[in-house]
């Protein structure tokens, strides 16, 4: 008894106070040494969450000198390229051929003791002429262009530089569009064109390059093919047979005999040309009607000439007539032929001879 009354009595000086109905000191003293365990515990775990608020403070010391951009990393897209790309000469110069546009979803740039630039760039692009930026490679002129039109506004330099920021700025969402522009017909084909690819780039303090939240790319280089038509004739030459005309059917000047039945010219054509013919020949002497073409020198015949005619209508020597704007295939041209009266009939053999030009583009 006495020796477990010391150590109550030692534990009493230590200023321990417990709790319970307890039976001996000895098992008093055992229940508040668990209780000092306890608090020794508690209070190791309150060391360890003051060291951690401390980290935390020291992590937002850090952060306090840049900028950071929400999402990280960038939003890559790619367009298209036609590959190859056709060209048509009938096409004007100026013509959209193709367009791409694409919109990326908006960011957030946060910047706390420092500054940041949002900066656009058309990379592979050189100067504008009136709004559109040629594309050429190897010093050879640029027969395509690219106009840029930035969440809807034109875009006439490279690069942009849209804003400065600094504390926390939300940039919307972007949109652009390519609109790619004939600048000229190139003889033969060209390949191997760099086509324009697209960049934001967020700048720490406007020079080191802190994001690119937009990329923006080409699927590949472009080659362009001139489309070439062609149009060759498979009738080399023709006979008209006009037939004996008695003198009273021509009674008067200007008259006409009766028109013959017509004979077909043939033409092979590709990439549907356009086509048109010239009649080449001599007019009738002392005619200002240019219908009339003269007679051959071996002719006996005077006082008459000869009209051609297509589609029943006389052909204007040196005149063009569109024959199609879009020849198919095959492309048959007919010709009709009649005499005409032009002075005092003298009978005898009268003959005519004729080019007829078919030019196609």
């Amino acid at each position: 008894m006495s020796a477990n009354k010391q150590i109550y009595d030692f534990l009493s000086l230590a200023d321990l106070r417990c709790d319970g109905s307890l039976r001996d000191g000895k098992r008093k003293m055992e229940f508040c040494n668990v209780k000092l365990l306890l608090r020794s515990s508690a209070l190791r775990g309150l060391l360890l969450a003051l060291g951690f608020v401390g980290m935390l403070l020291l992590g937002q010391n850090a952060r306090a000198q840049g900028c950071l951009t929400t999402p990280s990393g960038n939003t890559s897209q790619t367009y298209s390229v036609p590959t190859p790309l056709t060209f048509d000469p009938k096409t004007p110069n100026g013509t959209v051929l193709f367009s791409r546009t694409v919109t990326f979803p908006g960011f957030n740039v946060s910047c706390i003791g420092a500054t940041a630039t949002l900066v656009y760039s058309f990379a592979g692009l050189i100067a504008p002429t009136n709004g559109v930026f040629p594309i050429a490679a190897g010093g050879q002129p640029a027969y395509i262009g690219v106009r840029v039109t930035f969440n809807g506004s034109p875009v006439t330099s490279n690069p942009v530089t849209a804003r400065t920021i600094s504390g926390n700025v939300n940039i919307g969402s972007n949109t652009y569009t390519y609109e790619f522009i004939k600048m000229g017909q190139p003889p033969s084909n060209v390949t191997n064109l760099l086509m324009p690819w697209v960049k934001a780039d967020v700048l720490l303090n406007g020079t080191n390059n802190l994001a690119e939240p937009n990329y923006w790319a080409p699927s590949s280089s472009l080659t362009i093919i001139p489309l070439v038509r062609t149009c060759t004739t498979t009738t080399s030459n023709i006979t008209i047979p006009l037939g004996s005309v008695a003198a009273r059917t021509l009674g008067a000047i200007g008259s006409t005999s009766p028109t013959s039945s017509p004979q077909s010219i043939s033409l092979s054509c590709s990439n549907n040309p356009s086509v048109s013919m010239v009649l080449k020949a001599t007019q009738a002497a002392g005619q200002s009607n240019n219908t009339v073409v003269g007679l051959t020198s071996a002719s006996l015949a005077q006082g008459v000439g000869v009209q051609l005619l297509y589609n029943n209508n006389p052909l204007a020597i040196n005149g063009s007539v569109t024959i199609s704007n879009a020849a198919g295939a095959t492309l048959n041209v007919p010709i009709a032929a009649r005499y005409y009266r032009t002075g005092a009939l003298t009978q005898g053999s009268a003959n005519a001879a004729v080019t007829l030009q078919f030019t196609y583009n």
